[in-house]
């Protein structure tokens, strides 16, 4: 692969000096692991330390660092943005710079809302990508316009250390927290909350060391606190790569943070390298990275005073389960090394300055795919390329994917490991004619026979196709009703002439077969149907029985408008008021989640109802679950609803869309409206009655074998011939 030239670094590198922030220490990583790569001469770094009082300095450096290089990596505090995004923008606009931005801390969406201008929306999107610590923030700013968000995780250089060690002596327990010092990081309320809990139990039972950078704002409050509460000591500043080293012998992190900005902290990282538990306030990106009862656990973010009683619940835990979170702290951090994550940005770096090379036309008898989707977010959609692209490789099929928008998600992460070549483009929000181009030189490159389409993209792909000289045809799935697809009626327009001039549509469904043909004047034989498969064997489970203890309920499904969990968490209730004892699992996230956990506090299920956010792999809730529970109000053809059936779950589900194609009354599940009280009923009927259980299971699990992966591909290979 070609290298790139010279690479610019702009960021706070302050190398002579003792910061030991987040921003500068990630800044710092990165600048070690491009020198590694390319060596120091090719790098050429902008210091942004103190630049309000540097300022000639950073200027001529920054001069410099523009005119000398294709590729530069921003790291910028939100201070830093203001000052040095529209010069950075131009530079991306005018002089064709390639700018990677890498996101520090979690408040740009903030900062997006603040800014009624759009001007920082137009920057972002003027640079080549815009890498974010978490996936929920890279959906927040796709919300807000900015279309080339793209997830990565943050990253530290992690010492080597032993895969497991012992739980640390109880008495006194000794805990820490490792952080800036100050009231916004909770550390008032964690010095109080250790010394309450030594009162209640009259004696020294805990100790709080306090590391991290003392705030000056904060010091006499600090001071004031320590002479008072004998519990707690200042233990001062670590060095960077020191901080997994000392927290190993700790028995727990506490992070009580209150800091709006909180994205994905270094010292989360240090803890999973130790394998420490954390006691931690549920911040916005809580749930991506630390598990309540696996990494340990959390409480409501916007009432802090409930960490005394978190605390206590874990230091009341038995000593096998905190050594399964010590455990369950080391599994995760593999993802956060420095060595993973600075090679992605390399490799992304490397691409970038690549000229695409041409591919040589296939032979006629043999299919070469190009499936186009929107973008790679966790979702049905995107589930089911992802699936179809890994059936069409195992079929010697040549198959590339294109995603409108960033492919570094978890689903593109997946395709990558099963050998699936993904592409990004990285389309500006809005009308984007760049993506035209971008289509049309993937097109040229990989010199489909069918380019296969998936949500709103056609307006991208037509004159992309027509551009490109080569003649492939064009297939494109509605994965909704047609009104739904898109709501703009541009769009639909675009796609009735599409579907009049050449395009196939095809329906998952009849009742989404109906729908196209209705909204675009179609008939049925125009609008082939192709369900949604799922890999059937990776979900099959054992046979099931019910009727016995604690029903557990599960529900997988983005937290959006369309899937109603309101409705679900109101059956939840009616089902608590009637006596039955149930639990319910939601996997998945979404805008909708804190209006969610709010009324699950409202309804009086909060220890009923768990928020388990999103997982790379829904199998093992599948397998500890009784019942799937679906409550939309419309629908596709949803793949988790075909994934529970796999698993040999019941099903209760309102009868929208796709679902009574999958779903038989009375056969393999239940259907019913969406009624909290008739949803509660069917629950506790299919529970209770251990026959009619093991009737719907069993009926569920041959149903699913009806929508198998290979089933669906050998469908649209024959579309594909």
């Amino acid at each position: 692969m070609p290298s790139p030239g010279r690479i610019g670094l702009i960021g706070r590198i302050d190398s002579g000096g003792a910061l030991t922030d987040g921003q500068t220490v990630k800044t710092r990583t990165l600048y070690r692991g491009l020198v590694s790569r390319f060596g120091a001469e090719r790098i050429i770094a902008v210091d942004t330390r103190d630049y309000r009082h540097r300022a000639p300095q950073v200027t001529r450096e920054l001069l410099r660092c523009l005119g000398t290089c294709d590729d530069v990596i921003v790291l910028l505090s939100a201070g830093g943005r203001r000052a040095l995004f529209p010069i950075l923008a131009v530079a991306a606009r005018l002089g064709r710079k390639r700018v990677y931005h890498s996101l520090i801390g979690g408040r740009l969406a903030d900062d997006i809302v603040r800014d009624r201008s759009g001007r920082l929306v137009r920057q972002l999107n003027s640079f080549a990508v815009n890498w974010v610590e978490s996936h929920a923030l890279a959906d927040r700013l796709g919300e807000l316009g900015v279309g080339n968000a793209v997830y990565l995780p943050n990253f530290k250089d992690l010492p080597e250390l032993p895969a497991a060690s012992p739980v640390p002596e109880r008495r006194p327990v000794r805990l820490c927290t490792f952080s800036r010092v100050t009231a916004r990081k909770g550390i008032t309320n964690a010095i109080e909350a250790v010394t309450a809990i030594n009162a209640r139990a009259g004696a020294n039972t805990a100790a709080l060391d306090v590391y991290g950078p003392l705030d000056p704002a904060y010091a006499d409050e600090f001071q004031r606190l320590l002479a008072v509460h004998p519990s707690a000591r200042y233990m001062g500043q670590v060095a960077p790569d020191e901080g997994a080293r000392i927290l190993r012998d700790y028995y727990a992190l506490l992070f009580p943070t209150q800091w709006p900005g909180e994205g994905v902290p270094g010292t989360i990282i240090d803890a999973m390298a130790a394998g420490l538990p954390v006691v931690a306030s549920r911040w916005p990106y809580y749930g991506e990275i630390l598990q309540d009862g696996v990494t340990g656990l959390s409480y409501d973010y916007d009432h802090p005073e409930q960490l005394r009683d978190t605390l206590r619940r874990f230091l009341d835990l038995p000593e096998a389960q905190v050594a399964a979170m010590r455990q369950g702290m080391r599994d995760r951090v593999a993802a956060y090394s420095s060595q993973e994550v600075v090679g992605e940005i390399i490799r992304t770096i490397e691409a970038g300055s690549c000229a695409p090379q041409a591919q040589p036309a296939p032979p006629a008898s043999q299919p070469r795919v190009l499936l186009v989707v929107h973008g790679l977010n966790t979702g049905g959609a995107e589930t089911m390329v992802a699936t179809l692209a890994a059936e069409l490789v195992a079929a010697a099929v040549p198959v590339r994917v294109v995603s409108l928008h960033g492919a570094d998600t978890d689903v593109g992460a997946r395709m990558r490991e099963a050998g699936i070549d993904v592409v990004a483009i990285n389309k500006a929000p809005g009308p984007d004619p760049r993506t035209i181009l971008a289509l049309r030189r993937q097109i040229q490159e990989f010199a489909p026979t069918v380019v296969h389409t998936h949500l709103p993209v056609l307006q991208y792909v037509m004159p992309a196709v027509r551009l490109s000289g080569t003649g492939a045809r064009v297939i494109h799935t509605v994965h909704n009703l047609a009104a739904k697809e898109t709501r703009r009626s541009v769009l639909r327009r675009l796609n009735r002439r599409a579907f009049t001039h050449g395009v196939m549509p095809v329906a998952l469904t009849e009742q989404v077969q109906d729908s196209v043909c209705r909204e675009y004047g179609l008939e049925p034989d125009a609008v082939p149907i192709v369900g949604n498969g799922v890999g059937i064997e990776r979900f099959r489970c054992e046979p099931r029985t019910g009727g016995d203890g604690v029903v557990r309920l599960l529900c997988v499904a983005r937290m959006v408008p369309a899937k109603n969990h309101a409705l679900l968490l109101e059956t939840m209730a009616e089902i608590r008021r009637s006596g039955m004892d149930a639990s319910l699992t939601l996997v998945g996230d979404g805008p909708l989640r804190g209006r969610l956990e709010t009324q699950a506090r409202a309804l009086g299920l909060a220890d009923r109802v768990h928020f388990a956010g999103v997982h790379r792999d829904p199998g093992p809730f599948y397998r500890d679950a009784d019942l799937f529970v679906l409550l939309s109000d419309y629908e596709g053809q949803p793949m988790s609803l075909i994934e529970a059936m796999a698993a040999g779950l019941p099903v209760v589900a309102t009868p929208v869309g796709g679902v009574p194609d999958v779903v038989v009354d009375g056969l393999s599940g239940v259907l019913v409206p969406p009624n909290p009280q008739r949803a509660a009923d069917a629950i506790r009927a299919t529970w209770e009655d251990p026959a009619r259980y093991t009737l719907l299971s069993n009926g569920a699990a041959r149903s699913a074998g009806e929508h198998s992966a290979r089933t669906m591909t050998e469908k649209y290979l024959e579309l594909y011939r």
